[in-house]
């Protein structure tokens, strides 16, 4: 088999959003800061050739309700849709890109116990006793809850019973929060950790999210100018990336975080004008196309 030039990692065993693929495919093939440009293009391109290959059927999505194959993308139906990571591989290999499955747990998003313990070890440089004496301290919190824990079924925090270090998951932002409610004197850098030997893995976040670049204000303003998109798709398409940025779900964003979302998006674009109304405007559309959602969204439905 031939060495492809790019790759993609994906968790083994976790479905895939069809709405996340153009984003994740052009951040595969242009990963840094200085192809932000060719990003934008990329990802244009690629939501274009992803929407011919689902109507000609190159390219299987499924409804995840029962995960049976979709019976009408066309238009707006793909949106929500999901695929399984080995019916994307061909689709990756015609454009020099090889589908990596990750173990399970071990980012760049959600970790379990065992592997954030590890990845943060080997940042500081830490011997196996400490790793392991972190890793209990990580183990005690979770437990407690002062450490948010969450499902891997729902990426849900988990409120109730033991939590285990090889199956629930946490985040780097998750962590972080930990680490500073402790006053930790050092933080989980994502965008420079890896993790190296876990079940013979070398994972980087690097080429599947844009948390891991500082190239926010570039390729929010490579959106803001491409006028082949209308205003309200270009005001969308930053508040994701601001998301990404973040290392949140975009459907199940935390209490508090959207008005951060919101500052932060008027911060790096003045596509959101002055006042709170075109965020919301914004946010509107996107929460009705299911491209975001909080995580209590249902609380507020219920009253």
């Amino acid at each position: 088999m031939h060495k492809l030039p790019y790759w993609l990692a994906v968790e083994d065993g976790k479905l895939i959003s069809y709405s996340d693929l153009a984003h994740l495919i052009a951040s595969a093939i242009y990963p840094t800061e200085a192809e932000a440009f060719n990003y934008g293009v990329a990802r244009v391109n690629l939501e274009k050739e992803l929407a011919e290959s689902v109507l000609n059927g190159a390219l299987i999505v499924r409804n995840p309700a029962g995960l049976g194959r979709h019976n009408f993308p066309v238009g707006a139906g793909p949106a929500g849709s999901v695929l399984f990571a080995h019916e994307l591989a061909p689709f990756l290999n015609e454009r020099g890109i090889e589908l990596r499955l990750t173990p399970y747990g071990s980012g760049p998003k959600f970790w379990t116990l065992d592997n954030a313990a590890l990845a943060i070890a080997e940042q500081e440089g830490w011997h196996s006793m400490a790793r392991e004496t972190f890793l209990d301290q990580l183990l005690e919190a979770a437990n407690t809850r002062d450490l948010v824990v969450r499902h891997p079924h729902t990426d849900l925090p988990v409120n109730t019973g033991p939590i285990r270090t090889f199956y629930e998951l946490t985040t780097p932002i998750d962590v972080n929060q930990w680490l500073e409610s402790v006053q930790a004197p050092y933080r989980w850098n994502i965008g420079d950790a890896s993790v190296e030997g876990v079940e013979g893995s070398h994972i980087s976040c690097v080429q599947t999210s844009t948390a891991c670049t500082d190239s926010l204000d570039y390729r929010s303003g490579v959106i803001a100018e491409n006028e082949t998109l209308t205003k309200r798709e270009r005001q969308i398409r930053i508040i994701e990336i601001v998301i990404s940025s973040f290392g949140l779900d975009a459907m199940s964003i935390p209490k508090g975080q959207k008005k951060l979302i919101e500052l932060e998006c008027k911060k790096v674009c003045k596509l959101f004008g002055a006042g709170p109304d075109p965020f919301k405007e914004a946010w509107q559309e996107a929460l009705d196309q299911k491209r975001v959602r909080t995580a209590h969204h249902n609380d507020y439905r219920a009253r």
